[in-house]
């Protein structure tokens, strides 16, 4: 498929890999331009800080214990007990602070650092 902006994109043309709309994003954290907040049809938010480069070192311990093989470094926070999460809003003046609504509610919840 040919990969389309926005404003190239029309009904008319579009494949079935080129939506006709812009594709959304992972919202950003106001706070800290890095760190990002995915949630999907896994029932889990994670968060993300893309600044975070692998650490060799760090590899060699997480390679060590089966239970921390396959989580990338950059993932530092999964958030789970919701029930098909729909959406996430960043507080715009607390920073950390996430909004996440779901079939079976809404969450508010902060990461510790």
């Amino acid at each position: 498929g040919v990969v389309r902006s926005a404003s190239e994109a029309s009904t008319s043309t579009s494949s079935p890999l080129t939506p006709p709309f812009p594709a959304p994003r992972p919202p950003r954290s106001p706070h800290e331009s890095s760190t990002l907040a995915v949630c999907g049809a896994d029932d889990q938010l994670t968060l993300w800080d893309m600044a975070l480069e692998d650490d060799p070192e760090a590899r060699n311990v997480a390679d060590a214990r089966e239970d921390l093989k396959d989580i990338p470094p950059q993932l530092y926070f999964v958030h789970q007990g919701q029930k098909d999460m729909k959406e996430l809003h960043w507080h715009p003046q607390i920073p950390g602070l996430i909004l996440s609504t779901a079939e079976d509610g809404f969450n508010l919840f902060r990461a510790a650092n």
